[in-house]
């Protein structure tokens, strides 16, 4: 019998190209999206940063998810935000907005504080940081 387990994963997706195209409206429209995209999926939003050439994402997910869950987010982000704004296919050249695959790990318990304070260092003041889960701590 197989036990299901979860663990924090540190995502990064990047854009096509690494083109700085998540600025302005574009990246506020993300961050929402992410918060949006976790809460209606179940997963467990730790901590996130949204650069203008990619994204970082704290999560907490099953064994397994971490595919369906970049799947997830990537294409509903993609499809809302070149629906909203459709000539970023010209600024980008491209149809895509991310690049193909991301980066995943797991986070250990030993070095979660220190996951948590790199992510939101990206792109938050250090008076300023932002950890949606009341039960985290840096």
């Amino acid at each position: 019998m197989r036990k299901d387990w979860s663990a924090p994963f540190h995502c990064v997706f990047s854009t096509y190209r690494r083109q700085a195209v998540l600025l302005d409206e574009i990246k506020d429209m993300v961050e929402a999206l992410v918060r949006e995209i976790a809460v209606d999926k179940g997963y467990q939003l730790i901590a996130y940063a949204v650069m203008p050439d990619h994204v970082h994402l704290l999560l907490t997910l099953h064994r397994g998810d971490v595919p369906r869950a970049m799947n997830m987010f990537k294409g509903i982000i993609s499809r809302r935000i070149l629906l909203r704004f459709p000539d970023l296919r010209l600024d980008m050249r491209s149809n895509h907005l991310w690049t193909a695959g991301y980066y995943a790990r797991t986070v250990d318990s030993s070095s979660l504080s220190a996951t948590i304070r790199y992510i939101l260092a990206q792109d938050h003041p250090q008076d300023d940081f932002w950890v949606p889960s009341s039960s985290m701590r840096c």
